[in-house]
């Protein structure tokens, strides 16, 4: 049913969710070639939104270099260390909005800030306005906006009716950005995929917009178009949307290069460029100048002897920031993964010593086949669930001494292989909340690219 609702400034967007989406409707990805072309929905810009661009202009200062949300990686000592090197605004990892909502154990070990972590935006996964909303009050006082996923693109979010899976129940993500608009004392933020009709997702954009959204991040593809084999992100519909909204515009997607950023700020015309998986593997991809992954590795843990955090997050940046030459050894992969000696920051900073110093004396490759062992034991079903935030304890370095900490390192490795940036709750988990959390940036698109540059440019 069609439904008309004001935009904001004096206009009337009419539109409903498209049904039975015919896939050849998407435009051409963005490529080189194309980028002298003209539009083919040329628009006029909308008179702004004044409320929204005072906001990003004053308060957020006209941020242009965007940390992406990641769970269990835009964490606090990371989220310091990209400040350094150059990223105007962060975004924290995506966190569950009934899990943020009920447990203070939860909120404890998920969100760290700091004042000088700013500016800052909390994101959350959600499906009921009013969990959402609880949620969002406990950070009001330390944030500057709150975010709403709804561009996860994974089977769990399908599962939980989360993410991207919303994009289709335009009635529910107007309510979820409109209670925080009207109840919240700090803006409302979105983040979407686009639809296979790209029609559509101009007007879902503007209706998102009418609800009170603030600031839209566009990531450049569909719901479908994941994983490392999914096409560049479209930026043909980022600059529609750009074209077309009066609140700032942050473009998503086949960003793998410095020199990428300039391209996409320059084609899309977006206000920002928001960035993941280049940022894993590179902590100061927004600076110019190259950097020694060794010397990455040591400040990283640095930032995290400064702001604490639980064991696994650390490790997992670890698996990036020194991935090439961590994927020769697979002993030492072995031991940053599952040594009781790599759960401190002493115990890690002597392992990247210890790859350094091969790297340097080019001893030859240990391949995991010449391990001790020929097959991991295999792991029971609870020591594969990640209890996290629920009624378990957790560990922050400084007393890393646990063994609480052992049920999640089954996602080192899988973070290590490539996987998208992403973590979910366990079954545990699962079977205790009505709402499931599912994992926010899907940057993994552009994985294969940014390896390959990062290579290049190391």
């Amino acid at each position: 049913m069609e439904q008309s609702v004001g935009d904001g400034t004096g206009n009337d967007i009419t539109g409903a969710p498209p049904h039975n989406i015919n896939h050849t409707t998407q435009q051409q990805p963005h490529t080189e070639e194309s980028t002298s072309a003209p539009s083919m929905h040329a628009a006029i810009a909308r008179p702004r939104n004044e409320k929204a661009w005072h906001f990003f202009e004053n308060v957020l200062k006209s941020p242009r270099l965007i940390v992406a949300p990641m769970v269990d990686a835009s964490e606090l000592p990371f989220r310091m260390m990209t400040r350094k090197y150059g990223a105007d605004m962060c975004y924290t990892p995506m966190f569950h909005s009934a899990s943020f909502a009920k447990s203070d154990l939860y909120r404890k070990r998920n969100f760290t800030t700091c004042p000088t972590d700013r500016p800052l935006v909390v994101q959350f996964c959600a499906n009921n306005p009013d969990t959402l909303l609880a949620a969002a009050q406990h950070v009001e006082a330390e944030a500057d906006a709150v975010d709403i996923n709804f561009g996860c693109p994974q089977g769990i979010a399908k599962r939980g009716n989360y993410g991207a899976f919303l994009l289709d129940k335009w009635d529910l993500m107007e309510s979820l950005v409109s209670i925080l608009h009207e109840n919240l004392k700090i803006p409302v933020f979105c983040k979407i995929r686009v639809l296979d009709d790209l029609d559509a997702t101009v007007v879902l954009a503007k209706r998102l917009e009418a609800a009170g959204c603030q600031l839209l991040t566009v990531h450049g593809r569909t719901k479908e178009q994941k994983g490392r084999y999914a096409p560049p992100a479209n930026w043909d519909i980022i600059k529609r949307i750009k074209n077309e909204l009066s609140i700032p515009v942050f473009a998503n997607g086949s960003v793998a290069s410095y020199a990428d950023i300039k391209r996409c700020m320059e084609y899309t015309q977006a206000d920002g460029v928001m960035v993941a998986y280049p940022l894993l593997l590179n902590p100061a991809f927004f600076s110019p100048d190259l950097r020694d992954p060794f010397d990455m590795a040591r400040e990283y843990l640095k930032f995290v002897q400064e702001y604490p955090v639980v064991g696994k997050m650390s490790r997992g940046h670890l698996h990036k920031i020194v991935k090439d030459p961590l994927n020769k050894y697979a002993d030492l992969r072995e031991q940053l993964t599952m040594a009781k000696d790599a759960r401190t920051v002493e115990g890690m900073l002597k392992l990247v010593a210890q790859l350094e110093q091969r790297t340097k004396d080019n001893v030859p490759q240990v391949k995991a086949e010449d391990l001790h062992h020929s097959k991991k034991p295999k792991k029971s079903a609870a020591a594969n669930e990640d209890t996290s935030g629920l009624d378990g304890g957790f560990t922050m370095f400084g007393s890393l001494d646990d063994d609480n900490d052992n049920n999640n390192d089954n996602n080192d490795n899988d973070t290590d292989q490539g996987d998208e940036v992403c973590a979910c709750m366990s079954s545990a988990a699962w079977t205790s909340h009505a709402e499931q959390p599912i994992e926010d940036e899907d940057e993994d698109e552009d994985e294969k690219e940014s390896e390959e540059k990062e290579k290049h440019a190391q």
